[in-house]
């Protein structure tokens, strides 16, 4: 059985703890997002035209149940797309948007820890999961295992809302009081350059903002050509259109 952290718990209870206003969220919220999600969309594709080579295996360490890496899966044409997350309900709806493909893998284990023995991907994704870091030592966990599991690396964080406009702080009150989402450490966008630069000191880094109405939506794409960190070795059994597999 894995070890949680303490976050990771509070996670966990409080998906199910408020489910009838995640689906409410789901149901009425969600669709009105739909502006704010496309032009958040269109900023990650193009900073993902300047990868090199092909991605044939991506990675989503905590996927929720957005669709952005079948997306991705499909963008690519890669092997294999898996999508982690620590809560097994996110995933069970994400199964929902995904297309009947073998290629797709679902996986249930804490970002923080994930299995040494997690093949290396071409591409990891890690899509606002900055600001539910509670510690500098999370977020050095968080970068190191992104650091190992794939050779290029997309993250994506929304700016300190307390920054930014009105309706930015206005979804922030929504996510924090009605959802009660667990992610409180946001940051500003010079802190979250100065994250990423100390980190991946040798890397080739890329960053790019994209205005929503939600807020400015922060973008780093740490690309690393050395083949020896992208081996790209997968092997795993054919899995059906949704499976949580633990490797």
């Amino acid at each position: 059985m894995q070890t949680l952290t303490a976050q990771s718990r509070n996670e966990i209870e409080t998906t199910r703890r408020y489910s009838a206003r995640y689906a409410f969220h789901d149901l009425v919220v969600r669709p009105l997002l739909s502006g704010s999600s496309k032009t958040l969309r269109r900023s990650i594709f193009d900073i993902l035209e300047r990868l090199d080579g092909p991605i044939r295996s991506i990675i989503d360490i905590s996927a929720g149940d957005d669709p952005l890496i079948a997306e991705l899966g499909e963008l690519f044409d890669a092997e294999i797309y898996l999508a982690n997350d620590i809560c097994i309900e996110s995933l069970y709806k994400l199964r929902h948007y995904i297309p009947l493909s073998g290629r797709f893998i679902g996986t249930n284990f804490d970002a923080l820890n994930l299995p040494e023995n997690l093949p290396c991907f071409d591409l990891a994704i890690a899509k606002n999961v900055i600001h539910h870091m509670t510690s500098g030592r999370e977020m050095e966990q968080l970068l190191s295992n992104l650091d190992r599991v794939s050779k290029n690396i997309l993250v994506v964080d929304i700016e300190d809302p307390a920054c930014g406009s009105w309706q930015g702080r206005a979804w922030k009150f929504y996510y924090s009081c009605f959802l009660h989402d667990q992610g409180h450490r946001f940051v500003r966008q010079q802190e979250f350059r100065d994250i990423i630069n100390q980190y991946f000191l040798s890397s080739t880094i890329y960053f790019k903002t994209t205005h929503t109405s939600k807020g400015t939506f922060m973008l780093a794409l740490i690309s690393r050509t050395i083949e020896t960190k992208g081996s790209h070795i997968l092997q795993t059994t054919p899995f059906h259109r949704f499976s949580v597999a633990r490797f």
